[in-house]
């Protein structure tokens, strides 16, 4: 990370160091236990991992439609997704 770091210009790496600096300040100000923290980690890996299997079709649809057309825009991502999840009858994830 430290050689991402410097490769970026100096304003964008202080904003990046910030913000990974808050995000362990915010861990630990739910747990300090070493254990908890790779409890936390994984379940927030499982959350991702079930998240990406659940919308795969949807990822898949947009990643088509970004073959044909290079860039879309938030409204056109979100008709692609809810006629993914229509044609599938799939359902939106809730936690």
């Amino acid at each position: 990370m430290t050689k991402v770091l410097a490769a970026l210009p100096r304003s964008i790496s202080v904003q990046i160091s910030a913000f990974l600096q808050e995000r362990r300040q915010a861990i630990n100000k739910i747990t300090d236990d070493p254990a908890s923290i790779r409890l936390l980690f994984a379940l927030a890996r499982r959350r991702c991992t079930v998240l990406v299997a659940h919308y795969r079709p949807e990822v898949e649809a947009v990643a088509a439609a970004l073959l044909r057309t290079p860039t879309l825009i938030g409204e056109d991502v979100g008709q692609i997704v809810r006629a993914s999840l229509q044609t599938r009858l799939g359902a939106l994830l809730c936690w």
